[in-house]
């Protein structure tokens, strides 16, 4: 998706926009394999947060209408999604409030064809499957980036490269290769497994129970974890994961006990009643790695998005949506060094990426920092509670904003509208400072107040 949000993005700076797919894909989206070779995670469920379905409409425009027109579900995350974390319900909103979390679930077929299909109507984008690159082209000793050499040998020049190609991205051994520093890399790896099956949501479902989407969260004792997530044509996907090794079973009688044993039925009671559709598909490749290009000097002419810049995992649905704001942000930061309306010109190239690729991916950097907080943060906890790895010694201004946190998903836990905010951040609508507003900093220190007393009574 970072790929062909950035296409997008770009087709209003450059000319002539070349986006080159590893694999061959077929033009009917029913006809698309169940698994890719470019896209390993293709076949696991994928989220697309509200924050970047939003955005989706200026990069493809009628984005979500089609996903509809196509059997993608309505889904409100505030009123449709059953919330199990620390032991017990989140309130969900009223139907009658206003949500801002409105959304559509769909698979990541389905997310991806549509995008493709409404990317490939632009004049100026040329889409390429089956084309593998296999290093980079250089001007100017390596110095300057011009294009990208496919493995069957074609060289394709280009005045600017950006590397989408997602986790498996080669981008800092071919630097290296020519001359260039690799960035420095940070791993977190929980250790996390997943195993997913798609089921035919049972007939009126919705009506009789209420929810159409359910988390179960390991939350306070860490462990195992279920998502049921609504998609096209009336399906579920399920996602259960494990830490450190745990993970759920292939087999219809281990998947089924394995859902049992989550800490709450919800999800185990569904499944019983729906009809499974295909196999258990399992996925391992979950470790968070950021790779700091902001601290390199790249060549000019290049820079890295999605994937292949930061990969967080996948459990936190938060790839897509940031994939999709650094495409924006590249369009942006390029169009502040045009003039108004203008487009990228060849003869003027050396002056308009003089520095450019610095500026981008430190601007990127920040961009990701929450994300990176968010699942690394949540990834350590875990691994603390399991043993697995020793705790850290935090800053007072982490230990504060992690207690803070935590303390306001307890209050969301019995009033909606703290659950409202929790949930507008997390899904990048708003930024993270919207939590420290008057409103839910006094519920926070309410609920503060009511913890310590506790604690002092049962002390006493």
């Amino acid at each position: 998706m970072a790929g062909l949000a950035s296409a997008s993005a770009l087709s209003s700076v450059f000319d002539e926009v070349i986006l080159l797919e590893r694999d061959n894909l077929p033009a009917q989206v029913e006809a698309l394999p169940a698994k890719r070779g470019g896209v390993p995670q293709f076949q696991q469920p994928h989220v697309m947060l509200c924050g970047g379905l939003r955005l989706c409409e200026d990069l493809f425009g009628g984005f979500k209408d089609n996903l509809r027109k196509a059997g993608a579900q309505d889904v409100d995350w505030l009123k449709d999604c059953s919330v199990w974390d620390f032991g017990g319900y989140m309130e969900p909103m009223p139907q009658d409030e206003p949500s801002p979390l409105e959304s559509v679930g769909a698979t990541r077929k389905l997310m991806e064809h549509t995008a493709r299909e409404i990317v490939s109507t632009k004049d100026n984008i040329t889409l390429r499957s089956g084309a593998v690159v296999s290093g980079l082209r250089y001007s100017d000793g390596s110095a300057t980036v011009s294009g990208v050499v496919l493995k069957d040998g074609e060289q394709i020049p280009a005045d600017f490269v950006v590397d989408a190609s997602g986790r498996n991205s080669k981008l800092s051994e071919w630097l290296q290769a020519s001359g260039h520093s690799a960035p420095p890399q940070e791993v977190i790896n929980s250790g996390l497994g997943y195993g997913t099956r798609t089921y035919q949501m049972p007939e009126h479902w919705f009506r009789e129970h209420g929810w159409k989407a359910a988390t179960i969260s390991p939350r306070p004792h860490s462990g195992r974890q279920g998502l049921l997530l609504p998609v096209e044509d009336d399906r579920w996907q399920l996602i259960m994961t494990g830490m450190a090794g745990d993970h759920p079973p292939t087999d219809e009688e281990g998947y089924l006990e394995f859902a049992r044993s989550l800490p709450q039925l919800d999800i185990y009671d569904a499944i019983r009643q729906a009809e499974p559709i295909g196999p258990v598909y399992t996925y391992s490749r979950t470790e968070n790695i950021r790779r700091r290009y902001e601290k390199v000097e790249l060549p000019a002419g290049v820079c890295v998005l999605g994937d292949a810049a930061a990969s967080f995992n996948p459990i936190y649905g938060q790839g897509m949506t940031v994939g999709i704001k650094a495409a924006i942000l590249l369009r942006d930061l390029l169009q502040k060094r045009l003039a108004t309306g203008a487009r990228f010109s060849t003869d003027k190239r050396t002056e308009l990426l003089q520095g450019f690729g610095k500026e981008y991916q430190a601007a990127l950097a920040a961009l990701q920092d929450f994300p990176w907080t968010v699942a690394t943060g949540d990834d350590e906890k875990h691994l603390q509670a399991l043993g697995k790895l020793p705790a850290k010694k935090k800053t007072a201004g982490e230990t504060f904003i992690n207690w803070y946190f935590l303390q306001a998903i307890k209050c969301a836990m019995h009033d909606y509208k703290v659950r409202s905010e929790i949930f507008t951040v997390n899904h990048m609508m708003v930024e993270p400072s919207a939590l420290f507003s008057p409103s839910i900093a006094s519920k926070v220190a309410l609920i503060s107040l009511k913890d310590a007393w506790g604690n002092l009574t049962a002390a006493g």
